[in-house]
């Protein structure tokens, strides 16, 4: 028999149960809810970081045009969802954080470290570049233990794959870690450091530019980084699906890499030769 408080307390116990129904259906929703994809859907705008002087991925033109794989592959991106593409002009150091700011809607050309995963969604690769030292001239270089000795000094950038790479490669050289790429070529250029470490693409670049700073070397055994997109980490996944989907089409359309070999073209690198350093 249902007496009166037994009534009140089941009326109480449904209340209590509808309102963990709500709670659950609130869970749900929110994990559910698109973020950052439906963002670019209802503002119709894609905002990708844009680095003025990081030629071949992307670079300003004297004429204030931006240029690049990076910003041709966004551009393509951009129509594809239908929405006008933003450059937001910013640095490599600050892009992270003004992507997890939601001032980015994603980094291309990120490659994925264990640092960076901890704080933002990585897709799937778009192509994997081989890494590489610029060697001073003299300097006899065909693996990697040719350089892992004390008396060799490897410059490279602080806080880059590019170090982490070197420091483990070569424990026993002289790591010499600089703010920026360009220093650390120049410690080569000026004789301070042996050996540049770097990925192919920067490194032959830099020799093009200047023949006398040394030569491009690929160390053997051969190892790649790729280059993937970086995303805020959210709930909803769709933004990360479709990102993971649309560089599978992009490549099998050859978009990325029309793009790419026209950005080492146009820098003065053969493209036939760029595939000695890049793997689609």
């Amino acid at each position: 028999m249902i007496t009166r408080r037994g009534f009140g307390g089941a009326a109480a116990g449904i209340a209590a149960g509808g309102l963990l129904l709500q709670a659950s259906a609130a869970k749900a929703s929110t994990l559910m809810e698109t973020e950052t994809f439906q963002q670019i859907l209802d503002t119709k705008k894609l905002r990708v970081p844009g680095f003025s002087a990081n030629q071949p991925h992307m670079w300003k033109d004297v004429d204030g045009s931006w240029r690049g794989w990076l910003y041709e592959v966004s551009k393509s991106l951009a129509g594809d969802l239908g929405a006008e593409l933003e450059i937001v002009e910013t640095t490599w150091g600050n892009s992270i954080i003004e992507l997890q700011q939601n001032r980015l809607d994603l980094i291309l050309g990120t490659t994925p470290t264990p640092e960076r995963l901890m704080v933002m969604d990585v897709s799937s690769g778009m192509y994997k570049t081989r890494l590489a030292v610029t060697a001073r001239p003299g300097l006899a270089v065909e693996t990697w233990e040719d350089l892992n000795k004390p008396e060799i000094k490897i410059s490279c950038d602080v806080g880059t794959v590019h170090e982490h790479m070197a420091r483990r490669l070569c424990p026993n050289a002289e790591i010499i870690a600089l703010k920026s790429v360009e220093e650390a070529a120049l410690a080569v250029r000026s004789r301070r450091a042996d050996a540049h470490c770097i990925f192919w693409t920067s490194s032959r670049r830099s020799t093009l530019n200047d023949p006398g700073i040394g030569e491009t070397i690929v160390p053997k055994p051969i190892f790649f980084s790729s280059s993937n997109i970086g995303m805020r980490r959210e709930r909803d996944k769709t933004w990360r699906d479709f990102m993971n989907g649309w560089i599978d089409y992009a490549r099998g359309a050859g978009i990325i890499q029309v793009a790419y070999l026209n950005a080492m073209q146009s820098i003065g690198i053969d493209p036939q030769e760029a595939l000695q350093g890049i793997e689609f």
